[in-house]
């Protein structure tokens, strides 16, 4: 009984993680953030209705089918966020770019720097001191700081004014 009940956990499990590698795929095509609480209020739904599920059609306790449940959302949201990393670290039009690995990953690094000291230009100063005239902040913001204009024509120099002062 017990072989059995683990074989079932662990193919429910499986088929959760599928489903979030999948989705990621799916939803990056989109802007997630114009859908996100709907996104939120019918993961809550899948949620209940997966309990709903085990209770009815699968014989379990509520407290079995809650496990069940919380066993397959977990598997969802771990694979969707591995798929959402490995996307952004390896395949992402911006993966190129020269930046530490948190702000490769989510803008939450970029929101910790800021709220660390509350001067985050010290801390992006920082950053092109390592990495150089570009840096990546985030998983899709960057920042330059470079003493020359580049254009198609010529280099051009700043003004004096703005050449004097120093912004980082």
């Amino acid at each position: 009984m017990f072989v059995e009940s683990s074989n079932r956990e662990t193919s429910i499990a499986v088929g959760a993680a599928l489903l979030g590698a999948l989705f990621h795929q799916v939803a990056r095509h989109v802007e997630f953030e114009l859908y996100m609480y709907h996104f939120i209020i019918l993961c809550t739904g899948m949620f209940f209705g997966l309990i709903y599920v085990f209770v009815q059609f699968h014989s379990q306790s509520l407290s079995g089918a809650v496990f069940q449940a919380g066993i397959c959302a977990t598997s969802f949201n771990t694979a969707l966020l591995f798929s959402i990393a490995v996307y952004r670290l390896l395949f992402h039009r911006c993966c190129n770019f020269p930046g530490p690995l948190p702000a490769k990953i989510s803008r939450f690094y970029a929101a910790y720097l800021s709220a660390k000291d509350v001067q985050y230009y010290k801390e992006l100063a920082k950053m092109h001191a390592k990495y150089g005239d570009f840096v990546r902040t985030g998983m899709c913001c960057h920042s330059a700081t470079l003493d020359k204009t580049l254009t198609r024509s010529k280099v051009h120099e700043k003004f004096p004014f703005f050449a004097s002062r120093q912004y980082l």
